[in-house]
């Protein structure tokens, strides 16, 4: 049954697709990942941790204007790595 009003799971019931593949998202249903989807999140995770650390460290003995600049621009360049190698 396609999405949308007429389908008694409601309007939020929504089918989406990919390539040849049909994945449905329903309401209440939680996605399942496998491990190897789930390892790049993590150690981004666990990395951003140790890099907020070093910003709050970095503004405890420098100007806030210039570690904040920094921060921000690490962020552009994180952005452009990631969309290169990812």
């Amino acid at each position: 049954m396609d999405g949308g009003l007429e389908n008694p799971l409601g309007a939020r019931a929504m089918y989406l697709y990919q390539g040849d593949k049909d994945n449905y998202l329903v309401r209440g249903k939680i996605p399942i990942y496998s491990r190897a989807e789930t390892i790049a999140p993590v150690i981004g995770g666990l990395v951003s941790i140790p890099a907020y650390g070093i910003v709050i460290w970095a503004m405890q003995y420098g100007e806030m204007g210039v570690v904040s600049a920094l921060r921000e621009t690490s962020v552009v360049y994180a952005a452009i790595i990631g969309r290169i190698f990812l």
